[in-house]
């Protein structure tokens, strides 16, 4: 069975610094799977998701999209096939909700779809009104900002979704009610997600799989039940002491 996405042997390294920011990364990733990717800061998390969609190029090896390499592909047909999801929501603070989440269409010059947008407000649980429609990022709150992003990715139906730290700002009761949104929403939409996180309890939550990172190499990929009952090392053991703690 062909992986959906695959990472063969891929190294990367800053001209900046010594050594590897990721070390010999080898993995797949089913269609429809959402790996959630584990570990502290520097580890190689945000650089690891930035080279599916080639904001980031490997110094080695190769990734592989349903089989094509992604390198073989046009950046910005590859990218219109991908959602992109950050702290903070990334929003343009001079543009509407609407005109954010309309702003994949703009930029590739097709027909703003009312329908779409509606469809994209219903599923981020966001108000349909015009009111709404015509805020600015500023007059939102935290949680709106997010959903709003995550409207802005999907508008083009993507086939992969990067979502680096989404909720890493957020407080506790909205992050919460966050991901339970999301997680049902993936499993309605059946998108494929590479979800960055620090955080041990998200990433269990989320995850269909674990990855644990450290110093650029992967320590574990792993369901969430496998990481916690057997986990590889005792560095993902210490990573799970701390976390339930």
């Amino acid at each position: 069975m062909q992986s959906f996405l695959e990472y063969k042997d891929i190294q990367f390294t800053y001209q900046t610094q010594a050594g590897h920011t990721l070390n010999h990364i080898n993995f797949s990733v089913q269609e429809g799977e959402m790996i959630t990717i584990l570990g502290t800061s520097g580890s190689g998390k945000t650089t690891l998701i930035k080279l599916a969609n080639k904001l980031l190029l490997p110094t080695s090896g190769a990734i592989y999209l349903k089989g094509q390499n992604i390198a073989d592909i046009d950046t910005k047909q590859l990218r219109r096939r991908m959602g992109y999801v950050i702290q903070q929501a990334g929003l343009f603070p001079h543009m509407t909700v609407k005109e954010n989440i309309n702003v994949v269409a703009r930029l590739s010059k097709e027909d703003i779809q009312e329908a779409r947008l509606q469809e994209l407000l219903s599923l981020t649980k966001l108000p349909a009104d015009k009111d709404f429609q015509t805020r600015r990022p500023w007059q939102l709150s935290g949680g709106q900002q997010q959903r709003v992003g995550l409207a802005r990715a999907l508008y083009c139906d993507p086939e992969l979704l990067l979502m680096d730290e989404p909720f890493g700002a957020l407080d506790a009761i909205t992050r919460y009610e966050l991901q339970q949104e999301f997680l049902a929403l993936q499993q309605e939409t059946k998108t494929t997600v590479l979800f960055v996180t620090h955080d041990l309890r998200e990433a269990l939550m989320l995850g269909d799989r674990v990855m644990v990172l450290r110093d650029g190499a992967i320590q574990q990929l792993a369901t969430p039940e496998e990481l916690i009952q057997n986990p590889a090392n005792d560095y993902v053991r210490l990573l799970l002491q701390i976390g339930r703690g």
